[in-house]
């Protein structure tokens, strides 16, 4: 029998919808993401989230709208938006970072641009162009401030202890089976005038950049909010110490130097020299002085130890010239050589 030609169009029709239909529920199953995987966004929030190519949050990234609200990532590269008459309302933030790109639109804007739904997160995709990848901020307040806002898990407190808002020019070596760390000027939450003598901690040898550091602070005996000055000295001035060095005694014993000034701020030093960690006293304590007049001839910067056929040497990089010393507790301890 023929088949009737309009009721064989309907049943194409029919069977069209239905095998579209079934096409996009397989593709809504496969491409929508697993509700458990899905971050719950506050319902009075919107959240953004700044990756890169593998998907990683992006930290320190900043988006700034068209009237200049500056926005920046925190470590796990999110941003808690609820700024008032900019929610529920489709935004657009310029993206810039050091080491990032985000492609330009036709008028050469480079950013990004969400509906602002409350409840809700967007996800921004940058391009990292570092030959190293960014890990964020190690110290100081508010390192996870964004996640903790849209009620994000969180690896570490938003503030230390101690109330460590931040900290300048940061070293660390292995010393006695642990990672010795060492910082400048710290300030403290609770005033103005934090720590102004050199701060320090320790940690494990395996810690996780990418996860949160918990530093063990040396801090004060009787007040544990205080933190330790390491080169304690009742004389005026701050105390900025570098060039860490861990080496060995006769006996196999871990022994720390470190150069040290000490100075009316920025102004040339009171006082430069050479001192040791005294583990026992719990600070740094001055081995001797180096005259004013041969103040390359003590350790500066950043300390590299490098073999040498006749013995391994410490290096020191300096403006205008390349100072070193052999890696051995007589020579650190004496500016002469």
């Amino acid at each position: 029998m023929k088949p009737n030609s309009k009721q064989h169009s309907r049943q194409q029709r029919l069977h069209g919808s239905l095998f579209e239909m079934v096409c996009r529920c397989i593709l809504l199953f496969v491409l929508q993401p697993c509700s458990a995987e899905q971050p719950q966004i506050p319902p009075d929030k919107f959240g953004i989230h700044v990756v890169d190519e593998q998907g990683r949050g992006v930290p320190l990234v900043e988006l700034r709208t068209v009237n200049e609200i500056r926005c920046v990532t925190d470590n796990a590269g999110w941003i808690a938006w609820e700024e008032p008459g900019l929610m529920d309302r489709e935004v657009f933030w310029n993206v810039s970072g050091p080491g990032i790109e985000r492609e330009k639109d036709g008028f050469g804007f480079s950013g990004f641009r969400a509906v602002t739904r409350r409840g809700t997160f967007a996800e921004c995709r940058v391009k990292t162009n570092n030959i190293a990848m960014r890990i964020g901020r190690l110290t100081g307040q508010g390192r996870y401030r964004e996640s903790e806002l849209l009620g994000l898990p969180v690896p570490s407190s938003n503030i230390a202890e101690t109330g460590v808002v931040g900290q300048d020019s940061v070293q660390a070596v292995p010393f006695n089976h642990q990672l010795f760390w060492l910082w400048g000027d710290t300030n403290q939450a609770r005033y103005p005038l934090g720590n102004f003598k050199t701060t320090c901690a320790t940690t494990s040898l395996d810690v996780d950049p990418e996860g949160a550091i918990e530093f063990d602070y040396f801090q004060n005996s009787i007040q544990r909010e205080l933190l330790r000055p390491m080169m304690p000295t009742t004389e005026p001035g701050v105390v900025w110490m570098f060039g860490l060095m861990a080496v060995k005694d006769v006996d196999g014993t871990d022994r720390l130097f470190a150069g040290y000034s000490r100075r009316p701020g920025l102004a040339p030093a009171y006082e430069q020299g050479i001192a040791e960690f005294e583990p026992e006293a719990g600070h740094f304590k001055k081995v001797v002085e180096v005259a004013k007049e041969n103040d390359w001839a003590f350790p500066q910067g950043n300390a590299v130890r490098s073999p040498s056929p006749d013995g391994d040497y410490f290096y020191f990089c300096r403006p205008f010239a390349h100072v070193r010393v052999k890696a051995n507790i007589a020579d650190i301890s004496k500016p002469g050589s």
